[in-house]
């Protein structure tokens, strides 16, 4: 008789993935006025279900417009093409307490600290009081701004010339860091860099919390090099800081290192800045756009076009006809994980089951983390299967809201989606196990679950020219725990006991199935089901193991699914 012996790594897999049914959905908010774009660029979960989010009003007409939020509104002043940011914070139940205007700037980016104070960076569109501190932009154009966890006002400070910008601000491991852009004659902190004027050079650095000043600033490269290396994100980890970026130029040379492009890099430089080695992913459309980090392992993620090489595997294209034209190519997204010593961990991305359509343009724009655990936001247009959970978008041809969930094996633990008719995701944050909080923004009409609501500005035919409108929800973060299983051994046929619990309300209706994957530890084909139990409480599965050909193997996991929700375990 076969036997089979299963020897558990771990001791609990999280998983859970969306089906049609909406609990998975506390509330949805959007915000926009009838004459101007709206955006939802940041947020930052809270502990007891509430979150705060940073978002960006631009006025497109010179008439007076109004901002609501909730009881506190804001006038807009008529003046064409005006800068708004806002800072709002929602409790749990999706109420505005509490919404402060923090000047005319244009602003993507927020950061909240361990002790929920927050940062702003941005660029000044004019002279604008900020707090109690006018600005100037004379005195540089990139803005960092602290409000107390109260939304109080602390401090403000400017850098860079008069049209520096900034683009990122990220609390990492205690520390707070920045990413901006200058040209000319550019101050930051105690540096002066003279840069090509009219030319936008990528400036980074650290900021002191307490007063707002740059405790030092670097960068890679001048724009006018040729090199051209795009920085779109940092974190820490061990003391050492990794960036995440890409440039398009045939070459880039950083140190001792000649990387070929065009390519994304992932860059490591010591705690200051400078640098000591890179990563590079070739491929002839490539963007990651955002890193991030568990504590032990690094992971980002973004789209590419064309075959991708990842470490001894190459991706070939999934689209029939190749990626198309070099200035419009279909794209992939993926998420992947590599060591801080840039050892291949994981890579992912979905499968396409759309392969012809020239509307294929697929993202990652965000990751977050919490627990280990790695929630992602972007875009996508292609139809596609994930976990065989297949999702396409509303209008066929406008991208569409799509949310997703990974353990740090790089397993998806939940799929979800926001029917719209052209938007994205910005913004991810988290609390795991508790409240998952996405944002960005839509035109049209919006849909997640029950919660709908439609765009407060004109629409067109011409995506660029309609008006789009902020969005943010809160999905609860439903897993299923699965419990230990003794390791045999066990001959086919015998019963095996599955232990599980959950987190969240199930349907009277739900079904736990248990399933044996592979000798592979691989759910995509092949795996088996060891047996089910109708109930929505915390229990047991008594499983049968299937009489088949036992390969031997220690790879064995065991896994459970749920109906009502859909929600599976790893293990």
């Amino acid at each position: 008789m076969s036997r089979i012996r299963f020897v558990f790594l771990l001791i609990a897999f999280v998983s859970l993935s969306r089906s049609a049914y909406s609990q998975n959905f506390d509330w949805l908010r959007t915000f926009g006025t009838k004459k101007s774009q709206s955006f939802v660029f940041a947020t930052a979960a809270e502990p007891k279900g509430g979150c705060s989010s940073l978002l960006f009003a631009n006025v497109l007409q010179n008439i007076s417009d109004t901002i609501h939020f909730d009881s506190i509104s804001y006038i807009l002043p008529p003046n064409n093409r005006s800068f708004h940011s806002f800072i709002v914070k929602q409790d749990s139940n999706g109420k505005i307490t509490s919404a402060v205007l923090v000047g005319n700037l244009y602003t993507e980016s927020m950061a909240k600290d361990r002790i929920g104070n927050y940062y702003i960076i941005g660029q000044l569109d004019s002279n604008t009081k900020v707090g109690s501190v006018t600005l100037d932009s004379t005195n540089g154009g990139m803005v960092i701004a602290k409000f107390d966890k109260d939304f109080k006002f602390v401090w403000a400070k400017q850098y860079g010339d008069s049209k520096a910008a900034g683009s990122k601000i990220i609390y990492s491991d205690g520390l707070l860091y920045f990413i901006g852009a200058a040209s000319g004659t550019a101050k930051f902190g105690d540096s002066v860099y003279n840069f090509t004027s009219n030319t936008w050079t990528q400036v980074f650095g650290e900021v002191n919390t307490s007063d707002g000043k740059i405790k030092w600033s670097n960068y890679f490269y001048k724009t006018n090099s040729g090199q051209g290396f795009s920085i779109s994100s940092l974190v820490t980890l061990n003391k050492k800081i990794y960036f995440t970026g890409g440039f398009i130029t045939s070459k880039s040379i950083l140190g001792k290192d000649t990387f070929l492009g065009p390519a994304a890099l992932i860059l490591e430089t010591d705690s200051l800045g400078r640098y000591k080695k890179g990563f590079a992913l070739k491929n002839r459309k490539i963007n990651c756009n955002s890193i991030i980090t568990d504590g032990e392992y690094l992971y980002f993620g973004g789209s590419f076009s064309d075959t991708l090489k990842w470490g001894n595997k190459l991706f070939l294209t999934q689209f029939r006809n190749g990626p198309t034209s070099s200035n419009n190519p279909k794209r992939e997204l993926f998420i992947a994980s590599i060591t801080p010593s840039f050892q291949p961990r994981w890579f992912f991305r979905p499968k396409l089951l759309d392969t012809v359509s020239s509307l294929s343009s697929n993202f990652i724009n965000q990751l977050t983390q919490s627990s280990g655990y790695i929630y992602c936001g972007g875009s996508f247009t292609s139809k596609i299967s994930i976990n065989g959970k297949v999702v396409e978008t509303t209008s066929k041809s406008e991208p569409d809201i799509l949310i997703f969930k990974f353990d740090f094996l790089g397993n998806v633990l939940w799929t979800t989606t926001g029917s719209c008719s052209g938007g994205s995701t910005f913004s991810m944050s988290a609390v795991s196990d508790q409240s998952v909080f996405a944002a960005g923004y839509f035109r049209g009409g919006i849909k997640f679950g029950k919660y709908i609501d439609t765009s407060r500005g004109f629409i067109t035919s011409c995506s660029h020219c309609s008006q789009h409108n902020g969005w943010l929800t809160k999905i609860t973060d439903y897993s299923i725990n699965r419990g230990k299983v003794s390791s045999g051994p066990y001959c086919a046929g015998d019963t095996i006991k599955i232990p599980y619990s959950k987190l969240g309300d199930f349907d009277t209706a739900n079904v736990f199935i248990a399933q044996l994957s592979d000798e592979n530890g691989n759910f995509e084909a092949g795996y088996r089901e060891l047996g089910r139990l109708k109930s929505n409480k915390d229990g047991t599965i008594l499983g049968k193991l299937p009489l088949f050909n036992v390969s031997s193997s220690i790879n064995y996991r065991i896994r459970i699914l749920s109906t009502k929700p859909s929600v599976q375990s790893y293990y």
